[in-house]
């Protein structure tokens, strides 16, 4: 095996590892993957993968760097890999309109709300355009903007876009899918927001119903659905529960550093 070729099955293995370690919840394990293939993608000679393994590489930094918090490194990762996006015409359009929705929410989480507003509801008008389906984008991006209108405090817009969202997830892939709890998720935030504590517990607890056989106990979503959990029932007084949850969060959280380093 020549030195080009082996230096782009390990880049490619790097990125595998990546991609599998994001799915498991495992940020830092997959941002140390994606660093190791662009170390070695930075010390091979020519060109040792083509553009759709360069866009996966950027598109995964984006993801994890989203997933760490790292929100400018983030979006700039997302803009390069819609950047590569519209120039290889062998990457869908379909993928460059999921990069820009993840770009939207880094843009939002750095609080330019309308700018994701305006990047989510360029996604939806292309979506709704296109008779191809990818992974749920449609919704993706209807939920993606309800977390736009909760931000701004725009509670009924919140309200439509996170039930489009809820709806169509239900009819694919179903009231018992990972995007359905996840969805649920953000509708007890807005329930939060609107001060209908009783109703985002009841609904968190449905979500924990949902998403815990399909994630698992460490899973960080999990982790986010317990502490919101966890918060609505100390603020409603129920203090053992809250502490009882509060008390297995430390020990997921510990659990998480121990086995993702």
């Amino acid at each position: 095996m020549d030195a080009q070729k082996q230096n782009s099955t390990l880049i490619r293995g790097h990125i595998h590892v990546a991609r599998m370690a994001y799915k498991s919840g495992e940020y830092h394990a997959a941002y140390r993957n994606l660093n190791s293939a662009l170390y070695e993608l930075h010390e091979a000679q020519g060109h040792p993968i083509d553009d759709q393994d360069m866009h996966e590489m950027r598109r995964l930094f984006g993801k994890v760097q989203l997933a760490l918090r790292m929100y400018e490194q983030a979006e700039q990762a997302f803009r390069q890999a819609i950047d590569l996006g519209n120039r290889c015409q062998s990457i869908a359009e379909q993928i460059v309109v999921s990069d820009t929705r993840h770009l939207a929410d880094c843009v939002r989480l750095q609080s330019r709300l309308e700018e994701a507003e305006s990047l989510y509801l360029g996604c939806i008008e292309k979506l709704k355009n296109s008779d191809t389906k990818l992974e749920n984008q449609l919704p993706k991006s209807y939920l993606g903007l309800s977390q736009v209108y909760i931000d701004g405090h725009r509670f009924a817009e919140a309200e439509k876009a996170v039930t489009n969202a809820l709806n169509q997830f239900e009819r694919n892939p179903g009231a018992r899918s990972f995007w359905f709890g996840r969805t649920l998720v953000t509708l007890a935030r807005l329930r939060w927001a609107q001060g209908r504590t009783n109703d985002s517990k009841e609904i968190l607890q449905q979500s924990l119903n949902i998403l815990e056989p399909l994630i698992g106990p460490h899973h960080p979503l999990r982790v986010l659905a317990l502490r919101r959990l966890g918060d609505v029932l100390d603020r409603e007084g129920n203090e053992g529960t809250a502490k009882a949850i509060f008390a297995e969060l430390k020990e997921v959280e510990k659990y998480l550093k121990d086995h993702d380093t």
